[in-house]
């Protein structure tokens, strides 16, 4: 302290109820990079607001907002320089200390009562962010302000007429982009009244839309070279420019966007595996390879440039107080002056110049749009459609054929288009890929684009050798592009309901033994392999099925780091239906995965991919390749015929590590129905009702359980 301000002067200045605190605040603003320099000045704003408190005779426990407005009020016409700033400042360190507790500012008229209550909707009702609640809020008080002014909320009087009003008057002075979230926003306004019972009418309809066509524009980008030219003049000597120049970076190689690059956290980057993960629009996480320039930039601002602080933000502002950038605002401010200290003439500034240019860019290399809309993490391919304007060498190539008409869309690029959009809404859709593939060749070798129901049909019922549930299945698969392909093309035909009225039948579940177990273990370990790995990872993996009833997919997707050794437990991540889940480990099981983990760590210390079971070369064992291998040591022990087509499968365990379960509950005297949602929740199952399923056979009786005491450890 004695090196931040001169304690003579500190001592003069401990005055009123505010002196025990002043250490307390002088510290807070070391910490936030606050120069010595301005620190006399806080303390001399801090000591006239104690004097007035003592004069005043307040208590401390009152002193509030309104106690620092009615302070600053004091004289009227006189302003005291940073007295607001560090009065606001002194009261988050009282709060923190205890000292004052906080107050919520109650509404106190109608009208905010009422946008508070929207405001409270809107983010636990509809899960808005922020920034989104920011413009409903801001569009619901100017709607209620031009209608009504300032006085009370009469919305008995409110008609079409006012509606359509606002939007004229108000979408004519905003652009394009921010009118269609004024309709939106007013859409939603009107909906929540009329649930409320504000209103009898339902307004919303008459909202009219603001002509905003997608895809209107040409995408705004720097000519080739240009980028660089800007890397290459960015001045990197400074803490400050060593953050611009890794920020611009992030922009050139990556094509992040600016809200992006301002929530990067120092945890989102994987320096081991040279890995990024972006916190995307909507929520979304998407892990990203991070190029090593790029990583040589931030670790170059982290080490010599960034200010040391508490904020887990990579990227932090260089002047007091310390803290991550407030908004994408900053991340733009960046790149507008890198583009005038350089003398780029743009007629865009904003930092998504840099991912419009990096798209435009790569189709010059001859990246396809869908490479492309991977890189830019577009949700659809209409997006990235966006950048076909000015692939050249792709129009050039269709200007023959656009003499006279013009190509519908094929049925393959539908089938793209409608798993885009499908995907979009979290759907998976691995099995209608392939479906839907398979199908689209058979058109085209049926030298037809138009679906019926007989080519359907004949389609779903090819495959000789499988079971009429996957013909079904197929043929469900077809029918639901059918249906969304029929808007678009009236000759479409959609296969009717019932053609193969068949449903799968669940699989009888086959319940190991504990010898049965044992010798698959055994065997495992004792397979011819390519590696010296290979059979430890087939014991380890096949031990972990038996003893934690996790999926195959599941026990494939594990990495090193979703194992909490300290605290033995797995972390299941995104699983079936997008779930994640915690499963706790015995100890037992917990010392046998580590003793491989030390294998594995020896021989896969350079080409590690991070999957807890690598195959030979390092990467994710393929599912597939796993299936065959345990069918073969099925076979070696007995429990599968040497030709037979169906036996004992993996998912097996899993019913038999459901099944062991309930007779361990009954002879502890528990009530199995109130516990089975425990075990629903340990096997990730969606519903309840799954779990039913995985433990009674369709007779409606327990299947015989076989072996020892479920309930003395889950070891291996």
């Amino acid at each position: 302290m004695k090196t931040f301000i001169d304690p003579n002067l500190l001592q003069r200045l401990r005055v009123g109820p505010l002196a025990p605190y002043l250490d307390a605040y002088l510290k807070h603003i070391e910490q936030d990079g606050f120069l010595p320099s301005s620190a006399p000045m806080q303390m001399y704003a801090i000591a006239r607001f104690s004097k007035w408190l003592r004069d005043r005779q307040f208590d401390l426990y009152q002193v509030d907002e309104a106690a620092v407005n009615r302070f600053l009020k004091r004289d009227p016409g006189v302003v005291h320089s940073c007295e607001c700033a560090t009065l606001r400042r002194l009261l988050a360190v009282l709060r923190e200390l205890g000292v004052i507790v906080a107050k919520a500012s109650e509404p106190t008229t109608c009208r905010e009562r009422f946008l508070d209550d929207y405001l409270r909707y809107l983010r636990r009702g509809r899960g808005l962010a922020e920034v989104t609640l920011e413009y409903f809020v801001r569009f619901a008080e100017q709607f209620l302000s031009a209608r009504f002014g300032s006085g009370d909320l009469n919305f008995s009087e409110l008609c079409a007429k006012d509606v359509t009003d606002f939007v004229q008057n108000r979408a004519s002075q905003l652009s394009p982009g921010r009118a269609k979230l004024l309709v939106t926003a007013l859409r939603s306004l009107l909906r929540y009244m009329r649930h409320q019972g504000d209103i009898a009418l339902d307004l919303a309809r008459c909202v009219p839309p603001v002509a905003m066509w997608s895809l209107s524009t040409l995408p705004k980008f720097l000519p080739a070279g240009t980028v660089q030219q800007l890397l290459d003049h960015r001045e990197r000597e400074t803490a400050r420019g060593k953050r611009n120049y890794a920020v611009l970076l992030l922009l050139a190689r990556m094509g992040l966007r600016a809200c992006e690059i301002v929530a990067l956290e120092l945890d989102d980057i994987d320096w081991d595996n040279g890995r990024i993960t972006i916190h995307g629009k909507g929520g979304r996480l998407a892990q990203m390879p991070l190029p090593s320039d790029v990583g040589e930039a931030i670790a170059s601002y982290l080490r010599f440039g960034r200010p040391c602080c508490t904020c887990r933000r990579v990227f932090l502002r260089h002047r007091a107080s310390l803290r991550g950038f407030a908004d994408s605002t900053t991340v733009s401010s960046i790149v507008r002056r890198a583009l005038i200290d350089a003398g780029v003439d743009s007629a865009r500034k904003g930092a998504h110049l840099f991912r419009h240019t990096l798209a435009t860019d790569l189709l010059r290399q001859n990246f396809s749009l869908d490479e492309i809309g991977e890189l830019l993490r577009h949700q659809s391919p209409n997006t990235t459609a966006l950048y076909a304007k000015v692939d050249l060498t792709a129009l050039r190539t269709l200007a023959p054929s656009l003499a006279g008409r013009c190509a519908m869309k094929t049925v393959r690029e539908a089938v793209g288009d409608y798993l885009a959009l499908r995907r979009s809404l979290g759907f998976k859709l691995r099995k209608h890929q392939r479906f839907l593939e398979e199908f689209t060749s058979f058109l085209e070798q049926e030298s037809t684009s138009q679906i019926t129901s007989r080519l359907a049909l004949l389609w779903a019922t090819q495959p000789q050798h499988i079971q009429p549930a996957e013909w079904a299945a197929r043929l469900s698969v077809v029918r639901g592009f059918a249906r969304y392909w029929s808007a678009t093309d009236a000759t479409t035909e959609v296969p009717p309901d019932g053609l193969l009225p068949y449903r799968p039948r669940r699989a009888k579940p086959y319940l190991y033994s504990d010898e049965q177990i044992d010798q698959l273990l055994e065997t495992a370990k004792n397979m011819p392999a390519a590696h010296s790995l290979q059979p430890w990872t087939y014991h380890c993996l096949l031990g972990l099925l038996a003893v934690t009833g996790l999926r195959i997919s599941e026990a494939l997707n594990l990495r090193g780091g979703d194992i909490d050794w300290s605290e033995g437990v797995l972390t299941i991540r995104d699983a079936k239906f997008g779930k994640s889940r915690l499963v706790p480990l015995h100890t037992s099981s917990l010392k046998v995965l580590s003793d491989y983990a030390v294998r594995r760590n020896h021989l896969f210390a350079s080409q590690d991919s991070g999957y807890f079971f690598p195959s030979r070369r390092g990467a994710r064992l393929d599912e597939g390749q796993v299936r065959r291998t345990f069918y073969t040591l099925s076979r070696q022990i007995g429990i599968r015929g040497v030709f037979a087509s169906r036996g004992p499968r993996l998912h097996d365990f899993r019913h038999r590590f459901a099944v062991q379960t309930l007779p361990h509950w009954h002879r502890n005297g528990e009530d199995v129905r109130r516990r089975l949602p425990v075990l629903s929740t340990y096997l990730g199952h969606a519903h309840v009702s799954d779990t039913y399923c995985s433990t009674f056979d369709l007779s409606g009786r327990q299947p015989r359980y076989q072996g020892r005491d479920p309930g003395e450890d889950n070891s291996y």
